[in-house]
C-alpha cells in the first residue's frame, strides 16, 4: 500500500487498534475480578448451568448463560458488557429466553448487563 500527499483538509481520519475482548467459557462466573464495567466474548452453546436472579444476577451465576437469560445474546454467543457490583439481599429467579434462573438469598457480589451495540457504545440498562 502506498500513501500519497494531499492538500490540507479540515477532515481526516485515523485507525486505532480495538481493545482485546476476553473470551469466556460457558463455565465462567463473575465471582472474581475488579468491580466495574467490562466487555467479554461469550461462545456459542452456553445454554445449561446455574443462574441465580433476573436482570441482576449473583456472581456465582454462569455469565454467558445469564446473558442468554437476560436477552443480551442468543445461543450463538457474542460480546456482552458486564458490570460487577456489590451483592444483593435476594435474587428472584424466572424462566426467560429458554433459560430457567433460580431464586436465592443474599450473595456478596452481583453482576448485570449493559446495552452494547458492538460499535463501542455501552449504555445502562
Amino acid at each position: 500500500i502506498t500513501s500519497q500527499s494531499a492538500a490540507a483538509s479540515s477532515q481526516s481520519f485515523r485507525f486505532v487498534p480495538l481493545p482485546t475482548v476476553p473470551q469466556m467459557s460457558c463455565n465462567d462466573n463473575a465471582s472474581t475480578g475488579d468491580f466495574g464495567e467490562k466487555l467479554v466474548n461469550c461462545p456459542a452453546g452456553c445454554v445449561d448451568g446455574n443462574v441465580f436472579g433476573s436482570d441482576v444476577y449473583s456472581a456465582d451465576s454462569l455469565v454467558c448463560v445469564a446473558a442468554i437469560h437476560a436477552g443480551v445474546v442468543t445461543e450463538m454467543g457474542g460480546q456482552v458488557a458486564v458490570v460487577l457490583e456489590g451483592g444483593q439481599n435476594s435474587y428472584q429467579g424466572m424462566d426467560r429466553n429458554g433459560v430457567t434462573s433460580l431464586s436465592r438469598g443474599r450473595y456478596v457480589r452481583s453482576f448485570r448487563f449493559l446495552d452494547y451495540d458492538g460499535g463501542g457504545d455501552v449504555g445502562k440498562v
